[in-house]
């Protein structure tokens, strides 16, 4: 990496431990204040397909700042278009979407908030989320009503029709994303996109 991408604002620090990978993860975001943590998926059968492993799962449900997903065989692309599935259930403050935020900035991306009714009317408190989601976003962000679905399907079907560089989802323990790691599901779930996937940790 050093030698194919030069680059002086960027700095490799090797650690070797004896530990378990998300105990090492864990251990080394909170000594060295890590902002944000990359780490590579495990391919699934389909060639379009993104199946996440183990300690990536863990990694994502544990750490105390954002991951990102790299699937196999990825070829960086700007974020022009990134895709954030929500809820609304969760207050979003700006601390916790400092990354989304600086990438959206850096690259000028489009922020698509993607919400798959369930056959109910938002609450008070989606209502005031969603408000609260489109001032901070101001611009950068357009808004998609889903008839109801799975969150799975949800997302496969719309990448089918806009193409997405991005994908961010926060780390909702109750509802939203803890649907995807539920076993069996976490066995069986596959992306049908090929770009990176943000989990931002609700606390």
């Amino acid at each position: 990496m050093e030698k194919e991408y030069k680059n002086p604002n960027h700095t490799f620090v090797v650690h070797t431990a004896f530990n378990t990978l998300l105990g090492e993860v864990t251990d080394t975001i909170e000594k060295e204040n890590i902002d944000l943590v990359i780490m590579g998926t495990k391919g699934a059968t389909g060639a379009t397909e993104i199946l996440f492993g183990t300690n990536t799962v863990h990694v994502i449900k544990k750490a105390k700042c954002p991951v990102i997903a790299v699937p196999p065989k990825f070829e960086y692309e700007a974020p022009k278009e990134i895709l954030f599935p929500t809820d609304f259930e969760i207050e979003y403050k700006k601390e916790k979407l400092e990354v989304l935020l600086t990438i959206a900035e850096k690259y000028q991306s489009r922020i698509n908030i993607m919400h798959v009714r369930t056959g109910l009317d938002l609450t008070n408190t989606q209502k005031k989320n969603k408000k609260q989601l489109e001032e901070l976003l101001d611009n950068r962000s357009l808004f998609h009503d889903i008839p109801d679905n799975t969150i799975t399907d949800a997302i496969n079907e719309f990448q089918l029709k806009q193409r997405v560089n991005l994908l961010v989802m926060v780390q909702n323990k109750h509802t939203f994303l803890e649907r995807l790691f539920i076993e069996p599901v976490i066995k069986k779930i596959g992306f049908h996109i090929t770009v990176p996937f943000m989990v931002i940790p609700q606390v």
